[in-house]
């Protein structure tokens, strides 16, 4: 994605070690909302894929769409978030990481 930050590596790298740990499936968010050309998904289809998503028995989730946070959340077991130090937070949020278990 464009103008990736630092912060999303590392949360893309923690969320590839939490699925591989628990051997549960990987679903990274950018890959369903970011269309070729880099134009986003309309907020009714995000949602209707975000739902279906997280439906699934089993996954990690990987993404800060907090737009879709009510969908994602009752469906997960653990939420992950990582509270930097000040010194070392992005401008942005840190990053979250739904878990569901089967």
């Amino acid at each position: 994605m464009p103008g990736r930050r630092q912060r999303g590596r590392r949360q893309e790298t923690l969320a590839r070690e939490v699925a591989h740990r628990l051997d549960l499936p990987l679903i990274h968010l950018d890959r369903h909302f970011w269309q070729p050309g880099w134009v986003p998904t309309d907020e009714a289809r995000w949602r209707a894929t975000v739902a279906g998503l997280a439906a699934r028995p089993a996954w990690v989730m990987d993404g800060n769409y907090g737009g879709s946070l009510d969908l994602r959340l009752p469906r997960a077991d653990l939420l992950v978030f990582c509270d930097l130090p000040l010194a070392r937070r992005p401008a942005r949020a840190g990053p979250m990481i739904p878990v569901r278990f089967g």
